[in-house]
Formats: structure tokens, C-alpha cells, sequence
């Protein structure tokens, strides 16, 4: 709410909700954390021809983020942008990771 504040943007609260419970994502490998996320979310059709801006608190593999922008493009978000307050490193060396 205080980000969409301060950018001068909608705040949508509604827009996406998780309707599905989940197992903690934490400790998780990365493929467990890709199929634990998929259909938890429903993202409204008032989305549609929208650009949404998404944030998260954290990202470690970007799982979330991924299933939710999945989520807002099929009810029709022309464009998703996702940001993050924080995010993990990586244990292994990953491209663009120094």
C-alpha cells in the first residue's frame, strides 16, 4: 500500500489472492518450490489490459513470483513487473551472482 503510495499507482489489494494453502516453501528444493506454488493463486479478470507492478518480501528461487505473474497474464495482465524487498543468494554459483 505505501509502495503504490508513493509511485502514484492503484493500489489493488484484491487483484491476487492465494486460494490455496501451501506447504512452507523454506528448505524446499527449487522444483518442490515450482510445483508446491502451481494453481495457489487466482489473479481477478479486472486485471485484464492492466500493467501490474508485484511485490514481493522475498525471493530465493522466484517461485511465487513466477506462479503469481503466471497467474495475472492468463486473467489477462498486459504487462507484469516484479519487484522484491529482499532476495537470497544463491548456494551455487549462478550467472550475474558475483
Amino acid at each position: 500500500k505505501a509502495a503504490a503510495r508513493e509511485l502514484g499507482c492503484r493500489y489493488a489489494p484484491d487483484a491476487l489472492r492465494k486460494v490455496r494453502e501451501t506447504a512452507v516453501q523454506h528448505g524446499l528444493p527449487r522444483m518442490q518450490r515450482l510445483e508446491n506454488v502451481k494453481g495457489a493463486f487466482y489473479a481477478s479478470p479486472k486485471v485484464k489490459g492492466m500493467r501490474v507492478l508485484l511485490i514481493d518480501d522475498v525471493v530465493t528461487t522466484g517461485a511465487t513470483l513466477r506462479e503469481c505473474e503466471n497467474e495475472l497474464r492468463r486473467a489477462g495482465a498486459r504487462q507484469v513487473f516484479c519487484a522484491a524487498l529482499t532476495a537470497r543468494r544463491p548456494r551455487e554459483k549462478t550467472p550475474g551472482f558475483d
